[in-house]
């Protein structure tokens, strides 16, 4: 099954398809920003499967989650059907560029939203 990423704030999430934002997450690894994300176009939603980000340790770079816990997680959501396929638009580029034009508050994208949309918002509130 596939989960459809939308930018939010200038980053690409996605919500989980049982539980909502509840399990959102980024849709693309960006540790400095949060430590866990969709990995190799794969999400797992973290609240139905809150053995995903059980932590083994901290280090100065980030975290090291416990593989053990992860394993089994992956397990259960295999089992039940629940691993995600990360689906980006097509025009992902285009569209990054576009509300890279505005504060980071106002990049955000949502299915459906066409480049024409997006670039009548700019002229809207005054990005340049």
């Amino acid at each position: 099954m596939n989960v459809f990423s939308y930018l939010n704030h200038g980053r690409w999430v996605v919500d989980c398809p049982k539980c909502g934002k509840r399990g959102s997450t980024l849709a693309e690894p960006k540790p400095s920003e949060s430590p866990y994300s969709a990995i190799n176009g794969e999400y797992i939603c973290p609240n139905c499967y809150p053995d995903m980000v059980i932590i083994s340790r901290r280090t100065a770079t980030g975290v090291i989650f416990n593989e053990t816990s992860r394993t089994i997680a992956r397990a259960r959501a295999k089992q039940n059907n629940e691993i995600y396929e990360v689906v980006f638009p097509d025009n992902k580029k285009e569209i990054e560029s576009v509300v890279g034009l505005r504060r980071l508050d106002y990049q955000n994208w949502e299915p459906g939203e066409t480049i024409k949309f997006l670039q009548e918002e700019n002229e809207l509130i005054g990005a340049k």
